[in-house]
């Protein structure tokens, strides 16, 4: 029981912002989420400003002058998720895979951006330079709340979602009119940061990620036979006093 609590005690130091379940019958399961604070703490700052808010369904957090904010993630693969929300006339940028708290124009990453025409795009930037990967025109609606799912297969095939508003309660794969959704691209395979690069009046939620590539070690604490628990198989473990 004492190993086993160990054990149970270093992988939820581990899992950072993590959320502890429960299955229903009463044993405690590990959420394989991450979830990100929903304050402005928990986040460093770049070149804008965000405050904290709330309405009558979630907190958020608010862009009050446009530029980017950033929290540390070495997450390349696997998922990622958010609620987003922009004026009409506002524009969103989600870099989940960067190097630094930069805009979308600037360093090494991922983006994914939503247009004051309301169009939906995902690039690459290499070096300062972006080039598109695809495109969704007319996609959504402005001062709206939607949520996002990006995933990443570790052979580096992309695959983009959306949920909420016209599209209802069930995750839609974002329907292109140019480039491919999903799409392979396997140029940046590290990461330092997730970045948000919004107008004034962008607000996001819920941020969560997911990554079951990674593998953690726990000699001290397991077996010597078996040295390394997978973090898919680690989510699954269930956490209960032996009989």
């Amino acid at each position: 029981m004492k190993k086993l609590l160990t054990i149970f005690i270093i992988l939820f130091a581990f899992s950072g912002f993590s959320q502890i379940l429960t299955d229903g019958s009463g044993d405690i399961v590990a959420s394989p989420y991450r979830y990100i604070k929903d304050d402005i703490s928990a986040w460093t700052a770049g070149t804008g400003t965000y405050i904290n808010g709330s309405d009558a369904t979630r907190d958020y957090i608010e862009c009050t002058s446009a530029g980017t904010m950033g929290i540390s993630s070495m997450q390349a693969y696997d998922t990622w998720e958010w609620d987003a929300y922009k004026l009409d006339a506002g524009t969103i940028y989600i870099q989940p895979i960067k190097d630094g708290i930069t805009i979308n124009t600037v360093g090494n990453g991922y983006y994914i951006g939503n247009q004051s025409a309301e169009n939906i795009y995902m690039g690459r930037t290499l070096a300062g330079t972006p080039s598109s990967l695809f495109t969704a025109t007319n996609y959504n609606t402005g001062d709206t709340w939607y949520s996002y799912r990006l995933t990443r297969s570790a052979s580096g095939v992309f695959t983009y979602y959306i949920r909420g508003g016209e599209f209802g309660n069930i995750w839609s794969l974002v329907n292109v009119t140019s480039g491919s959704n999903p799409v392979i691209e396997n140029t940046i395979t590290t990461s330092t940061y997730f970045v948000i690069h919004c107008t004034t009046g962008g607000r996001i939620s819920n941020i969560r990620f997911k990554d079951d590539y990674k593998t953690i070690l726990l000699n001290d604490y397991i077996d010597e036979s078996y040295k390394e628990i997978n973090l898919k198989e680690y989510y699954n473990i269930q956490y209960k006093e032996a009989a």
